[in-house]
């Protein structure tokens, strides 16, 4: 009962009238919830939605199985992280999706708050992530095989990641037919700002992109890579922290190929020598910054995919503070739309609830919710 009113009051809180307008349809597989428009799988509520309509992850400690997605909704969830974080939130758990698919129909489709426990794979523009957990990102295309070649059916044009925590890999995808011809495209209009990315991968973190913003994001390049970024033409890429290990450079070619590379901050640990990443000049990019002065905790990158993202806030002296284009903080917390800790989506949320018990014919019901805005 209490998922109930915990969307009944969201939907009535929401600053968007028109978004109410929507079928609300409620993704649920706790026990004893039931009733019109309750799915226990996310994929089941999918197929029963139509295009426009909302679909509420509510939380659960159990996944909500796998998505393709081939229609326009808007997809929220409860975020992720909420007891690491100390959350005041009445329900704490996360609104966990599997692998997710997202092709042709899936245009504009907005997706806040989810829990992506693997990969995302995006097959149609103008796709926004805001405030989820991804394990990989694949900004790609489906290929279709001809006898003169392939050629793209579908791509993932002006894709937008914004405040996510993402474990992998962001790029345009692509494959090698059995003429031996190397059939990827960039990707066009990838939008990835104030996200923390933590990447274990080889010879590409950001790759195959063009005409594209990658803006306030805190990232980890492990010593297993090569290139950080790589094939990435006409776009911008300011005021991150990257973190990067071993031999790894941030690009053979980023300073060059129509990119604007400026004040971004390159963070070593002790274990890594000194040396050039971004070969540009002029462009108020600052080299070999030490680890243990950056962040509130000294090294917040823990085993792979485990660190938590209140740890990469900055210390009080950081060297990534004021470095932003224009005076703002590099990393995920600065600019102009900081991260937003666990994740949680741009509706209130639920604080307190608390019920007199069970109602009778001679005895309403008392119920107090307490509410916070959650901007």
């Amino acid at each position: 009962m209490k998922h109930l009113f915990t969307l009944l009051l969201l939907c009535g809180l929401l600053s968007s009238t028109a978004l109410c307008a929507q079928t609300i349809r409620r993704c649920n597989n706790n026990p004893g919830i039931s009733g019109p428009n309750v799915y226990t799988s996310i994929q089941a509520a999918h197929n029963a939605a139509v295009n426009g309509d909302i679909i509420y992850v509510e939380p659960s400690i159990s996944s909500y199985g796998n998505l393709t997605c081939s229609k326009r909704l808007t997809i929220i969830g409860n975020g992720f992280f909420l007891p690491e974080n100390s959350d005041d939130s009445f329900d704490s758990r996360k609104s966990d999706i599997q692998t997710a698919t997202f092709t042709t129909g899936s245009a504009n489709s907005r997706i806040t708050g989810i829990y992506f426990s693997s990969n995302v794979t995006v097959q149609d523009a103008y796709l926004t992530f805001n405030r989820c957990r991804i394990s990989s990102a694949s900004v790609s295309y489906v290929a279709l095989q001809g006898p003169n070649g392939t050629v793209a059916s579908s791509v993932g044009d002006n894709t937008t990641f914004a405040s996510c925590y993402i474990i992998g890999v962001i790029g345009g995808d692509g494959s090698v037919p059995a003429n031996g011809t190397p059939n990827y495209r960039f990707i066009n209009g990838l939008s990835v700002k104030n996200c923390i990315i933590d990447f274990f991968g080889y010879n590409g973190l950001i790759y195959n992109i063009n005409n594209s913003v990658i803006a306030n994001n805190t990232i980890r390049v492990g010593t297993a890579s090569t290139v950080a970024i790589r094939n990435v033409t006409g776009s911008t890429v300011a005021s991150n922290i990257f973190q990067i290990g071993g031999n790894t450079v941030l690009s053979n070619d980023v300073g060059s190929q129509g990119n604007s590379v400026a004040n971004n901050l390159a963070v070593i640990d002790n274990t890594t020598a000194p040396r050039t990443f971004f070969n540009t000049s002029g462009m108020n990019n600052q080299e070999n910054a030490s680890l243990e002065t950056v962040f509130v905790v000294p090294n917040p990158f823990g085993q792979y995919g485990s660190s938590i993202d209140l740890n990469f806030r900055l210390s009080a002296n950081s060297p990534a503070r004021g470095a932003g284009v224009g005076g703002t903080d590099a990393g995920a917390f600065g600019g102009t739309t900081p991260y937003v800790l666990a994740g949680q989506p741009n509706v209130p949320i639920i604080t307190n609830f608390i019920t007199s018990g069970a109602a009778t014919p001679n005895t309403p019901l008392t119920v107090t919710v307490s509410v916070r805005s959650n901007n």
